[in-house]
């Protein structure tokens, strides 16, 4: 009787014990995908507010381009070859581009729809560095830029030369290096050249090694431009804008567009997020990742993606703009749509890719978006639900706020998991944060 009894505690204990350990891996599943989720916003909030920073709103529109009276901001052989300068703007919007890589968002309910957004500005500097001479008889297919070593802006990078020990650490040329070149294996960043009277030009940079020979020993740190983005002169453009020959006293600072997606994080396309050789990655697993997005091809680099988040399920975007004729004795006029609004007049008019968008009115460019809301998910790792639970439609748009996320193992042929049954597990809770962003930079962009 003694033993008996002695097991039945036993074996009571045992199981509370193992509730226990369940319910709390449960809460720390959770708990990891609303810290994702809080410091995935940060990191977005952060990216947008530097939106068109030391950039453009809209490289087609934009009045201040230097250019040769009567031609279009971009050339149309530049654009042709360099796809990512042509669609410069400080937002562009990509409604449903990451639905195509997760796969599992179509079987939801109610369906999602994730976006991507391509952010441009300066990322990699708050400088504007002082430009030397420029030189006239370029080679190699670059043409090389020097910058004035007396200035500021290359005081401070030549003073990270000397390590706490006092000594010289050749540290200033990778940080040059870092500003206008900051993923160097591949791909190719954009540089604002702003003249004299105001003018501005946008050149890519030459693959690989953009810039360097900041030392002290050889004061002459450069930045080499690729001559297919020729830099114009003062003869080009008529005198309204242009390099002058040698520029001296133009200014210069580097320029980055930055994509946020959701990925697949078994994709081979992306570096970091590649699994371990012979380790079967985990198909319903898709991540938030920011990547840099090549200059020529447009396209995200490979290998430059970050993963900001692991187990992402959902990234939608809306924003306000302001469709007032102009600012002179006028209030502005803004517009603000709805999350998951996904009508033609929504959102993604006002942010679309602005190489394409050549059809009147030209003030619904993503110039004039003064503001960027924005909803994020992320899932606990693993699916400890059998059921689901769905949020009511808010008006007459199905507001995709989710609070479980089918995500159960995928089927033996590859099919999505059955997401109707209540046997098994498939469910992962899921946490939504929605926040918002002022596109500062942006507040007088008023041109068409």
């Amino acid at each position: 009787m003694s033993l008996t009894a002695g097991l039945l505690v036993t074996m009571g204990i045992v199981g509370l014990s193992r509730e226990a350990t369940n319910t709390f891996h449960e809460e720390i599943r959770t708990a990891n995908a609303e810290s994702a989720t809080r410091t995935s916003v940060d990191r977005l909030r952060a990216d947008l507010q530097r939106a068109a920073f030391m950039s453009t709103g809209n490289i087609q529109r934009d009045p201040l381009i230097a250019k040769a009276p009567g031609a279009p901001n971009v050339d149309p052989t530049v654009a042709s070859n360099f796809k990512g300068l042509a669609r410069l703007a400080g937002i562009h919007l990509f409604l449903g581009g990451s639905a195509a890589a997760t796969p599992l968002s179509a079987s939801q309910t109610p369906a999602l729809n994730p976006d991507a957004i391509e952010i441009a500005g300066n990322f990699s500097s708050t400088d504007q560095f002082v430009v030397r001479n420029i030189d006239v008889s370029p080679a190699s297919g670059c043409q090389r830029i020097w910058l004035a070593v007396d200035s500021p802006p290359m005081w401070r990078i030549l003073a990270t030369q000397f390590s706490n020990e006092g000594g010289i650490s050749g540290a200033a040329d990778q940080n040059l290096i870092n500003a206008f070149q900051p993923y160097t294996s591949a791909g190719q960043f954009i540089v604002r050249i702003v003249d004299t009277t105001g003018h501005t030009q946008y050149v890519a940079t030459c693959a690989g090694t953009a810039a360097g020979g900041a030392s002290l020993s050889v004061p002459t740190p450069w930045v080499d431009i690729d001559l297919k983005t020729p830099i114009l002169t003062t003869q080009l453009t008529k005198t309204v804008g242009g390099s002058g020959g040698v520029c001296a006293g133009c200014l210069i600072n580097p320029v980055q567009i930055v994509r946020w997606e959701l990925l697949a994080s078994a994709g081979g396309a992306l570096n970091p997020l590649v699994p371990e050789a012979g380790v079967l990655g985990d198909g319903t697993k898709y991540d938030l990742v920011r990547s840099y997005v090549d200059a020529a091809s447009g396209n995200a680099i490979a290998g430059s993606g970050e993963a900001i988040a692991e187990y992402a399920v959902d990234l939608k975007f809306a924003v306000t703009a302001d469709s007032s004729a102009d600012v002179t004795g006028q209030n502005p006029v803004l517009n603000t749509f709805a999350l998951d609004d996904e009508s033609s007049s929504g959102s993604y008019e006002w942010a679309k890719d602005v190489s394409t968008s050549t059809v009147a009115p030209f003030s619904k460019g993503p110039q004039r978006i003064r503001d960027v809301r924005f909803r994020l998910v992320t899932r606990a790792a693993s699916a400890d639900r059998k059921t689901n639970i769905t949020a009511p439609p808010a008006g007459n748009i199905a507001q995709r706020y989710i609070f479980r996320y089918c995500a159960g193992a995928l089927g033996s042929d590859g099919g999505l998991p059955d997401c109707t049954q209540q046997t098994t597990d498939v469910w992962a809770r899921a946490r939504t944060i929605v926040a918002e962003s002022a596109l500062g930079n942006q507040a007088r962009m008023y041109y068409q």
